[in-house]
């Protein structure tokens, strides 16, 4: 899976939010990677935090990386 975060908020409200929530823990083990696409720090940090409460491996990638982590969500081969 692959999400990418808009610089300037465009398309977040509070009900998305919480669909978002509540999908994220309906479907926190069906995925293997989560590539997380964003340019703020606090994003970078929030990946990390979240990374051991989901059974997917998840990573941090700036904007201009998001070739390589649509490429990195998609390798099955291994986790890391």
């Amino acid at each position: 899976m692959l999400i990418e975060l808009s610089p300037d908020f465009t398309g977040w409200d509070p009900g998305g939010i919480w669909r978002d929530l509540k999908f994220d823990a309906k479907h926190k083990d069906s995925f293997g990677r989560i590539a997380i696409v964003g340019d703020r720090k606090w994003e970078e940090w929030g990946t990390k935090v979240s990374d051991p409460h989901f059974r997917a491996k998840m990573k941090f990638f700036e904007p201009l990386e998001r070739d390589a982590a649509e490429s990195w969500a998609r390798d099955e081969r291994n986790a890391a």
